[in-house]
């Protein structure tokens, strides 16, 4: 790789990890500012994190600092994000479990390695893409995908969350297979302030 091309990756690296950190930090601020006292889920991008002890330092540092209990954190990676090293993020996410910290898996089902990213990384919730829950009231091949990872992560000892729920017809469906967890536009739009 030319110079410029490497010194190029390097900032743009250096800029990831720092915009990830602030992330992280700020969503922890604003819970204790808001009294948040429900579990709490940050995505974090694994390709920023190179070394957990180090990188995760200020992150702990603040949830400390701000007496925040560590076990309503949930660090959330995306299914859908290019993983090279699969062994590096297992580590990342076995030290933030030994931390105290959960751990989801978002958008099962919108990655062709939704089966061993869930059987290697055993989250504590498994977050069901939005793509399969779209229509799912009137897709028989849809419920059964979506059962089949209900009882999976049942199996696992994990927590299931619905994304996307736009519909009555979708929630009713999604209850009726027993999903733990719901999130989406019937309930509420993203916005800066909790609802509750």
């Amino acid at each position: 790789m030319p110079p410029k091309e490497m010194f190029d990756a390097a900032v743009k690296t250096e800029m990831i990890f720092n915009l990830d950190r602030q992330c992280r930090m700020q969503a922890l601020r604003f819970a204790k500012k808001k009294n948040i006292t429900k579990d709490i889920f940050i995505n974090f991008n694994p390709t920023s994190i190179y070394n957990p002890e180090y990188c995760l330092r200020d992150t702990i540092k603040l949830a400390q600092d701000l007496n925040y209990d560590f076990t309503k954190v949930v660090f959330e990676v995306t299914e859908s994000s290019k993983i090279d090293n699969f062994d590096h993020l297992k580590n990342i996410l076995d030290y933030d479990s030994k931390m105290g910290f959960r751990v989801a898996l978002d958008d099962v089902g919108a990655g062709y390695s939704s089966l061993n990213m869930l059987a290697n990384l055993e989250p504590d919730f498994v977050k069901i893409d939005m793509e399969l829950i779209r229509g799912i009231y009137g897709n028989s091949v849809k419920k059964a995908v979506v059962n089949s990872l209900i009882n999976l992560s049942r199996d696992i000892g994990a927590k299931t969350l619905a994304e996307g729920i736009e519909t009555e017809e979708e929630f009713e469906t999604l209850r009726e297979l027993g999903v733990n967890l719901v999130q989406g536009y019937l309930f509420g739009k993203p916005s800066p302030e909790p609802l509750q």
